[in-house]
């Protein structure tokens, strides 16, 4: 579908400040995100559960700048606890060990890069675009690009 990142000019002008990215949000639907497993290197089985999954995201300010991000399915359970521009050491839902940074790109553009610690592990690169209504999510490792719309509770 590539109908999921186009918006009017009214929706673009909704979106919100970074504040506003506190909520919960449901995982509505996905685009080419097998594939961007594969390129990490996820075993078919986790693959399929993850393909299954409706995720939930919940983001609440914890202190002034202090940030925390859940994100729960039926099998896994991830919470990172992080301030914007500091690197903090996360374990991936697909074992990958890492050195993650989020930086606030915009009020409504928040960056996840997570740097792989191990030789041969890959990087990627999160992008969280926040509007009045949902969160869209781009997923990118090397030359793959999967997309998600997680909409708000």
């Amino acid at each position: 579908m590539t109908m999921l990142f186009q918006f009017s000019k009214n929706q673009i002008a909704d979106r919100k400040t970074m504040f506003d990215f506190i909520g919960k949000y449901t995982h509505v639907t996905s685009e080419n995100h097998d594939e961007y497993l594969k390129s990490l290197g996820v075993s078919f089985l986790l693959r399929k559960a993850w393909l299954a999954a409706t995720p939930i995201v919940e983001i609440t300010e914890t202190a002034p700048g202090k940030w925390k991000m859940v994100t729960t399915t039926s099998f896994y359970t991830s919470a990172v606890e992080f301030e914007e521009g500091v690197p903090f050491d996360e374990q991936t839902f697909d074992g990958r060990d890492c050195k993650t940074t989020f930086v606030f790109e915009t009020e409504t553009r928040l960056i996840q890069e997570q740097k792989c610690t191990k030789a041969g592990g890959k990087d990627t690169k999160l992008i969280w675009d926040c509007y009045s209504d949902k969160l869209l999510l781009q997923t990118i490792c090397e030359d793959v690009t999967s997309k998600h719309v997680f909409l708000r509770n």
